[in-house]
């Protein structure tokens, strides 16, 4: 199909679109037309980089950088108690098309430590995942999460999103760990983590106040090592 064979020219043509990029910051390939316009904080050094983060695929979901235009449908998705109940305190409740507007302004500034991706399914926007650099001691692991929209629960999104972003985090960065913490009371993103090849490590007792109550995390990780797990 159009899709296996666009992806087997990206895969083969690697080197040339990148050439390419760095001339026009534009990438035409038979079976579609990519219009990558390249963010004033991307350097020519980090096109390879952001050109796969870009363009990263795995099945029939997509992961791209958050980019003007897509406020309506962050909006429409994030607005939701059920996925706010899950995320950390940055996750705003209710969620207006203010806050979508100054989070994708603000999403990718750093990404030498910090990469935000809209989760695109079918063409649409379904949800978000991404990671950042922890500090100090911590500066060679990760923190990652990810989130969908209720309408697209139980597909196998989630899944495919987060090891396209796992893969990409280890490919692209110097990183020995990628974690993620988990509230207890969210037994389906333990799966999540679990199906893609994530080790649960432990249990950070009473560690979370969210929505008024006090619960554990959960705490996952993925070693470098383990990467070709999924």
């Amino acid at each position: 199909c159009a899709t296996r064979r666009l992806r087997r020219l990206l895969r083969e043509n690697q080197g040339r679109i990148e050439h390419t990029l760095l001339e026009q910051a534009s990438l035409h390939q038979p079976g579609g037309v990519f219009d990558i316009p390249l963010p004033p904080n991307v350097k020519r050094s980090g096109v390879s980089r952001y050109v796969r983060s870009m363009a990263k695929r795995l099945e029939s979901v997509e992961i791209r950088l958050w980019r003007k235009g897509d406020e309506d449908a962050l909006t429409k998705l994030a607005n939701n108690r059920r996925i706010w109940r899950n995320l950390t305190n940055r996750f705003p409740h209710p969620y207006r098309r203010d806050a979508a507007v100054s989070w994708i302004e603000v999403a990718n500034c750093d990404l030498e430590n910090a990469q935000h991706f809209a989760i695109v399914a079918e063409g649409e926007v379904v949800g978000g995942a991404g990671f950042e650099r922890l500090q100090d001691l911590s500066t060679r692991s990760a923190e990652i999460g990810y989130w969908v929209g209720e309408p697209y629960w139980e597909r196998g999104i989630a899944t495919l999103a987060l090891q396209a972003a796992t893969t990409l985090a280890f490919n692209d960065f110097d990183f020995a760990r990628i974690q993620a913490g988990v509230l207890a009371w969210n037994p389906a993103s333990c799966r999540v983590l679990e199906k893609a090849g994530f080790t649960r490590e432990g249990v950070y007792r009473n560690h979370i106040f969210k929505d008024g109550e006090i619960c554990d995390q959960i705490m996952y990780a993925k070693l470098r090592e383990e990467r070709a797990s999924s």
